[in-house]
């Protein structure tokens, strides 16, 4: 046990020992004590808690170094947990941010760990190019911003992935994928000599042999139906052909 407090007079004066009391008359001095250990009840749906999950008895005035590592793999390349804080009773802090802390226990506490899905999002080329942001972990339901970039010799063609693409952005550089599970992206690249976005593949089919030395560009509009080349080639319509235009509609807010 451990002194508590002193009462003078049923009146709580501190836990200071020695106890200095004025014999101004008759007094009634009463010493309080307290067990020395109390219960640190720790709770951790994931991991390996240090104390261990349940009930840990701890030493008044003791320091207690909760941890748990972090993260913690699920399913092997796709799926982890993370500790992202804790919340806590009694000696502990009630709200925190990180794996570890250090408390002194002086009354019942205790400290309950709160962990986070990460879902991971794989990232492969195809061709002369780079995507941002590269392969990595993301929180459960986040939504990624994905940006295809052309390289020296590469034009951007399509996103190839093992989700449903929602129709007609498949050809756009530009892909925003929500992580509600582990996905693989790629990212494909055509060779484009003339370095102008368009692949070389695409301006021979449409124009003949040779076309991309010339002088008909992404921002150009041969066919004069108000959609570039590089909208016909991205919508899949013919930039020769008035008729087949797709207009782009851009939103924002």
């Amino acid at each position: 046990h451990h002194l508590e407090q002193w009462r003078v007079d049923d009146a709580g004066v501190g836990a200071g020992n020695p106890l200095a009391v004025v014999m101004s008359g008759p007094r009634n001095v009463r010493a309080e004590f307290a067990i020395d250990e109390y219960r640190l009840i720790v709770t951790s749906p994931c991991g390996d808690p240090a104390p261990a999950n349940g009930v840990n008895w701890v030493g008044y005035g003791a320091v207690a170094n909760c941890s748990v590592a972090s993260p913690v793999m699920l399913v092997p390349g796709e799926q982890r947990a993370v500790c992202k804080g804790w919340t806590g009773t009694g000696s502990v802090p009630a709200v925190g941010l990180g794996s570890a802390v250090a408390i002194t226990v002086t009354e019942d506490s205790s400290i309950w760990w709160i962990w986070e899905t990460n879902y991971y999002l794989g990232i492969s080329i195809e061709g002369d190019g780079q995507v941002m942001p590269a392969s990595g972990w993301h929180l459960l339901g986040s939504a990624v911003a994905l940006t295809a970039q052309n390289g020296a010799g590469g034009a951007f063609d399509r996103w190839e992935s093992d989700q449903v693409i929602p129709a007609g952005q498949a050809r756009y550089p530009a892909l925003s994928v929500t992580l509600d599970r582990a996905r693989t992206m790629q990212a494909v690249f055509l060779e484009d000599l003339d370095a102008d976005g368009l692949p070389d593949a695409w301006e021979t089919a449409n124009y003949g042999s040779g076309y991309y030395y010339e002088s008909y560009g992404p921002n150009d509009d041969p066919d004069e139906d108000g959609s570039t080349n590089l909208q016909e080639y991205q919508n899949g319509t013919g930039p020769k052909d008035a008729g087949s235009v797709r207009y782009q509609l851009t939103v924002t807010g």
